[in-house]
């Protein structure tokens, strides 16, 4: 985990999905977080850059990650389709 460089998180009501990529875009891994598990996961990682969909509970998520040392990323709802099917940048 030390060359992560972005994370992707997937926020949804119980069950959240992280990959990690690396500084060259490749997948690094791939996790299935539950709500309970997630802050503890981010709090055991050296500081990266999380993106994340920015609605509902995205603000609530980016303070915590934000007070343990993250560099969070809001997209907007319209540019995240792009991320998914990777043809965004």
């Amino acid at each position: 985990m030390n060359d992560v460089m972005t994370i992707g998180l997937d926020l949804a009501k119980n069950t959240f999905y992280a990959v990690a990529l690396n500084a060259r875009g490749k997948r690094q891994w791939r996790k299935k977080l539950t709500r309970k598990r997630m802050r503890s996961h981010f709090a055991r990682m050296p500081a990266c850059r999380i993106a994340m969909e920015a609605y509902g509970s995205a603000h609530y998520w980016a303070r915590k990650l934000k007070a343990q040392g993250h560099e969070v990323l809001l997209l907007p709802p319209q540019h995240v389709k792009g991320y998914l099917h990777g043809l965004a940048p």
